[in-house]
């Protein structure tokens, strides 16, 4: 037996105040709030934590998508100085969507920084405020009066990995 190793104490490798591993599965583990996931879903008028989930957050980078059975959003930013932007991704099949989101923004006093066809799809850029409130209530009342949906429509929510 070494004399450096005294196999009666305590190894390095377990928590203070436990001798074995029965005191390690017996520890009681600090309270934490629980971190929202990646994906969650609920509903359409939960909008505002999202968007403030998304602005706040600490990443250089970050977006998030959110789905309904009728149309997608995803909103996300560049930069942390740069401006939120809304994408849409609209089949080109579906024109009078197409129409209706152009009709939506253009009454809101918004041009698209970008409108395009892409491989089959309309991509539409628009860039909006880093202000929780107003950005969801417009995309709350995008989902609206595009794809007839409302405040208590089941979406799911999707944050960048």
């Amino acid at each position: 037996m070494s004399e450096f190793v005294n196999y009666h104490k305590r190894d390095v490798q377990l928590p203070h105040g436990c001798k074995d591993l029965m005191d390690v599965l017996n520890l009681q583990s600090p309270a934490t709030p629980p971190h929202p996931g990646r994906h969650c879903s609920g509903k359409l008028h939960d909008l505002a934590d999202h968007v403030t989930r998304l602005i706040s957050s600490p990443r250089p980078s970050n977006g998030l998508l959110i789905m309904s059975k009728r149309g997608a959003v995803q909103l996300f930013y560049r930069t942390k100085e740069g401006p939120l932007e809304l994408h849409l991704n609209v089949p080109w099949q579906k024109t009078d969507s197409v129409k209706g989101i152009r009709a939506f923004f253009f009454e809101q006093g918004l041009v698209a920084v970008q409108d395009y066809l892409s491989m089959g799809s309309q991509v539409l850029y628009y860039e909006l405020p880093r202000v929780a409130e107003p950005t969801s209530r417009l995309v709350v009342d995008l989902f609206a009066a595009v794809f007839g949906l409302n405040d208590e429509t089941q979406v799911y929510f999707v944050f960048a990995p």
